[in-house]
């Protein structure tokens, strides 16, 4: 006992000893460190009286000193950075990491993660290259850090303003385009904001364009369950095994969501804690009858609630009350975080028994005339009284059935020939009727088709007749591609089709001399190339000259390249080993290239590993090109 109380009372003195010296050490080292100009006033304390200047030896010790004290102020630095300054949430950080989140917005440059999967270390920059590893990895705590403290220009959390000296550069033509010019366009933001463009992730210089802010990342204290009563927290999301974040709403749209993450625990938490309705946890006594109920006061539509569709636009209310198809598809439906018949009751027909009065839909009146309000829905697509008509079979397989709660003829009187006795046959062939639109036929400058998240015009349709027999027919961004793209599906009956684009006089020869325009872009899977780039591969001319792409015949804009300068010059010029050679190099496959499929990235191997891919994907556009083009030895196109 008497020992054990000696070595105690020895430990307390050897710590006060200790903090004499650090506490004078400290004084010295923040007066020569911090204020130089104190120096002399603090060096009496410091380091005793001065010595005689002549006294060389003694200026040979006081030196070796000097350098032993500046090693201990050095340490006791690091020692002080840690206690004073380098605290994060109760962690002790490096001090170059406290000084530098105190002088700037900087990643850490030594700063590595560990990946669960292999246990490689990875720094900031990696994370910053794909926004997938951002949504995964920036708001985890990894290596002892939340990596977004570590990293937060890449997480995105110094502050989320667009760069304005920042600019991209368009591979087809080499123009600079701003973050307001990617921002103009969701598909431009598709196509660009996950993509390194002149040195830099785009998401990283746009962030407000590419919805990069995210909310601030060290938030994991707000998302607790709620206390009063029982309802979802809106502000928590899962993560994925794709990483993608994902709310409680997007759990409770499909049981087997319910059954696979509600008993887990995900982004910290158990889910069904923070989803505790989507989870059925809230007890026998709160099943949620009184929320889907209309308006208290009055029923009517929210006029700034706005459904997300499946190609990313925003709809208001009355934009479903158009067509009874789209009210079918969402009004039962949770969209944009709500069910769509509490904010648009009147539109869902919700607001009580005396709204959806049978009255309304009788046959007109006046004039016997198709409904232009009727919708036949065929394959959970809707179509109008036109599309029955534009196929002779079409009348004998609808007009005498019940489609969309009335019968076909009744709504399509004029169509179906059910005007009367003494106006069934005058009025339907008559080439008045059915004529094509009321000016001329012509394709819809304004149309756009959504093929692989690109949108192409009627002419890209054109450009190989394949593409006709797969798309004409088909349904593409609300609308039949036929209706929108005329003359390209050849469905301006047999009056318009043919003289108009291939008439003699537009492919003459430019006036003054013979040469490929150089302003002219054609338009190919959602890029714009030259006339130069039809020359580089023999193919490409049988393909694109004798078409119209972008507004014109591509053999008027490019008649060098297609040898349409007239009888004289046609050999001379493009059989020049120069102009149509091949490829500079030779034909591969692009090893920078990754194709995106489910959120992962996959080279141009992954392809060739299963035949059924290469008709899958190589005549669609994926990350921003034609897939065709970056992996030409897979795709058999070189």
């Amino acid at each position: 006992m008497q020992l054990r109380t000696t070595v105690s009372l020895a430990y307390l003195l050897g710590i006060c000893f200790f903090s004499n010296i650090l506490v004078a050490n400290s004084f010295c080292f923040t007066a020569n460190r911090r204020d130089p100009a104190e120096q002399d006033n603090k060096e009496s304390h410091c380091r005793g009286p001065p010595r005689a200047p002549d006294d060389h030896q003694g200026e040979d010790k006081k030196s070796a000193e000097d350098n032993k004290n500046n090693k201990q102020e050095d340490d006791l630095f690091l020692v002080l950075e840690k206690t004073a300054g380098g605290v994060d949430g109760g962690k002790i950080l490096p001090a170059r990491v406290a000084s530098k989140q105190r002088s700037l917005c900087a990643d850490d440059e030594d700063y590595e993660i560990i990946l669960i999967a292999n246990g490689k270390e990875k720094k900031c920059d990696w994370i910053a290259k794909k926004q997938v590893r951002k949504n995964k990895y920036c708001s985890t705590v990894n290596n002892g850090h939340l990596v977004s403290d570590m990293c937060p220009v890449t997480c995105g959390v110094c502050g989320c303003v667009d760069d304005e000296d920042f600019e991209i550069i368009l591979i087809a033509n080499g123009k600079e385009k701003k973050c307001d010019w990617i921002a103009k366009k969701q598909v431009r933001k598709n196509k660009y904001c996950s993509t390194v463009n002149n040195g830099h992730l785009v998401s990283d210089m746009c962030p407000v364009t590419c919805d990069a802010c995210g909310p601030t990342a060290p938030t994991p204290t707000t998302p607790s369950p709620p206390t009063s009563s029982c309802a979802d927290d809106e502000d928590f999301e899962i993560i994925t095994s794709l990483g993608k974040e994902k709310k409680c709403d997007w759990i409770a749209k499909k049981q087997v969501r319910k059954n696979k993450y509600c008993s887990t625990v995900n982004n910290g938490h158990l889910v069904s804690d923070m989803c505790p309705v989507t989870c059925d946890a809230c007890g026998p006594t709160a099943p949620t009858p009184t929320t889907p109920s209309p308006p208290t006061s009055s029923c009517v539509d929210d006029e700034d609630y706005e459904i997300i569709t499946s190609l990313g636009k925003e709809k208001k209310c009355d934009w479903i009350a158009k067509k009874q198809v789209r009210k079918n598809k969402y009004c039962s439906t949770v969209n944009n975080g709500h069910l769509v018949s509490d904010m648009c009751p009147v539109t869902c027909d919700v607001c009580g028994p005396t709204a959806p009065s049978p009255t309304t839909p009788s046959p007109p009146t006046s004039s016997c005339a198709d409904d232009p309000e009727y919708d036949l829905l065929v394959g959970g697509e809707d179509f109008s009284c036109s599309w029955i008509a534009e196929v002779a079979s079409r009348k004998e397989e609808y007009c005498s059935t019940v489609n969309n709660g009335h019968l076909v003829s009744d709504k399509c009187p004029v169509t179906c020939d059910a005007c009367g006795p003494t106006a069934p046959t005058p009025t339907v062939p008559s080439p008045t009727t059915p004529s094509p639109p009321t000016s001329s036929c012509a394709d819809d400058p304004e149309y756009d088709l959504l093929v692989g998240g690109e949108d192409f015009s009627c002419s890209w349709i054109a450009e190989v007749a394949s593409r006709k027999e797969e798309y004409c027919s088909t349904v593409n961004n609300g609308h039949l591609v036929s209706d929108k793209c005329p003359v390209t599906c050849d469905a301006c009956g047999p009056t318009a089709p043919t003289p108009t684009v291939p008439s003699p006089t537009t492919p003459s020869p430019p006036t003054s001399s013979c040469a490929d325009d150089p302003e002219y872009d054609l338009l190919v899977g959602g890029e714009d190339f030259s006339c130069s780039w039809i020359a580089e591969v023999a193919s490409r001319k049988e393909e694109y000259c004798s078409t119209v792409n972008n507004g014109h015949l591509v053999s008027d804009k490019c008649p060098v390249t297609c040898d349409a300068c007239g009888p004289t010059a046609p050999t001379p010029t493009v059989p020049s080993p120069t102009t149509p050679s091949p490829p500079t190099s030779s034909c591969a496959d692009d090893p920078e290239y990754d194709l995106l499929v489910g959120g992962e990235d996959f080279s141009c191997s992954w392809i060739a590993e299963v035949a059924s891919r290469k008709e899958e994907y190589c005549s669609t556009v994926n990350n921003g090109h034609l897939v065709s083009d970056k992996c030409p030895v897979t795709c058999n196109s070189c």
